[in-house]
């Protein structure tokens, strides 16, 4: 499994200063690879909207299936999340609408990058936080079905043996209606000349980066925690996922 390490423990510390330098680009160990793709792509003249979708912040390893969605962050998780935020607020990349997937680990993670992005209180982040269930189960069409695979097989074998088949999984859509339902969830959230920030997880995500641009997990390349995609909506309907021109049926 890959474990965690996309934020260096540095950032918790020394990242709220950031906005204290000239260039906060330059500091290349704050930013993780979303980010840094943000920054590649991101042209602030370019007509259109921006998106970032991220998975939600370090959370404890899952030791009972049952309880799976209970889990909470972690402290170095809450601060990563923090931090992420400070970052972008570092290059004046705040977001102006936020939208989570309603498990808790993930509203937290929302509210914690706004909250650094924002330079507000939770308390006032929170409330700014929406819910989009799509984030949470774009993928499925059966719930019980799906809990009953995850209480039974190892979520990661699970997640993999799905993203690879030609047909889903019983419980699951297809990679291809999963990933469509995905994209147009966040697509209807942009708005014109912002950034929209989206908080989800990982089989989500990974499954939207499967079918749109092929990209292969395993149990050792996995999608790290607050890591994920950056789209793009032109004016004109062009839409792109990491850069990547999409085909979209309107």
């Amino acid at each position: 499994m890959h474990v965690y390490n996309a934020l260096p423990s540095c950032i918790a510390g020394q990242a709220a200063g950031l906005q204290h330098r000239a260039d906060p680009w330059d500091w290349d160990e704050l930013l993780n690879e979303t980010l840094r793709r943000l920054h590649e792509l991101y042209s602030p003249g370019r007509a259109g909207s921006w998106g970032l979708l991220i998975r939600h912040a370090e959370r404890p390893e899952i030791t009972d299936p049952a309880r799976a969605l209970e889990l909470g962050l972690t402290e170095e998780g809450r601060a990563a999340a923090l931090a992420l935020g400070r970052a972008l607020a570092a290059v004046e990349l705040v977001p102006e609408k936020v939208w989570s997937s309603p498990v808790d680990r993930c509203l937290d993670t929302a509210a914690r990058v706004l909250s650094g992005a924002a330079d507000l209180d939770l308390e006032q982040t929170r409330p700014r936080v929406q819910a989009e269930l799509e984030l949470a189960m774009a993928t499925t069409a059966d719930g019980e079905q799906v809990a009953r695979q995850f209480m039974r097989r190892d979520a990661y074998e699970l997640i993999l043996e799905q993203l690879a088949g030609d047909a889903p999984l019983p419980g699951f859509r297809s990679v291809a209606d999963g990933a469509g339902r995905l994209l147009a969830a966040t697509l209807d959230h942009l708005k014109p000349g912002q950034l929209t920030l989206f908080v989800s997880h990982d089989a989500l995500i990974m499954t939207l980066q499967r079918h749109y641009l092929a990209r292969r997990f395993t149990r050792e390349e996995w999608l790290p925690f607050l890591e994920g995609s950056v789209l793009f909506a032109g004016d004109a309907g062009a839409v792109e996922l990491d850069g990547h021109a999409l085909e979209v049926t309107p």
